[in-house]
């Protein structure tokens, strides 16, 4: 009985990985916008706005594609996921070494940024099984 139950979650949780990856997903926004403010201190408002712009249409159109098991959407989500993670953990390894003050908006940035470490591993593990490759259609 035991053993069904977990069968039963596994089986569900594959079979909706492309829902649970979708939310997940945005999280990313928050590092858009992160970026866009940036852009605005380096550049100014014209490349921060078209940064944001630009950005948000192409993760939202990401988010249906995987949300519709889009195969190259898969393998993008992947790369997105390698690179990100990557970053964050370079930013939680600057962030310990120098020891600065933070403001809110960075323990904001922060929180975020630990959550999608710690997910990434997990959600880098499920896309490349083999069970829920099958599921993303070509």
């Amino acid at each position: 009985m035991e053993q069904t139950k977990t069968e039963n979650s596994s089986s569900r949780f594959q079979n909706r990985i492309n829902i649970y990856i979708s939310y997940f997903n945005i999280l990313y926004f928050f590092e858009i916008f992160y970026l866009t403010i940036l852009l605005y201190i380096i550049f100014g408002k014209t490349i921060a706005l078209l940064n944001v712009t630009i950005f948000s249409f192409a993760l939202t159109y990401h988010i249906i594609q995987l949300y519709y098991k889009s195969e190259m959407h898969r393998k993008i989500q992947l790369l997105i996921m390698d690179v990100h993670f990557a970053i964050a953990i370079a930013y939680f390894a600057r962030l310990i070494l120098t020891l600065h003050h933070t403001s809110p908006v960075i323990l904001s940035i922060i929180a975020i940024r630990a959550v999608t470490t710690i997910c990434e591993p997990l959600f880098f593990y499920v896309l490349t099984n083999d069970t829920i490759k099958q599921k993303f259609s070509p």
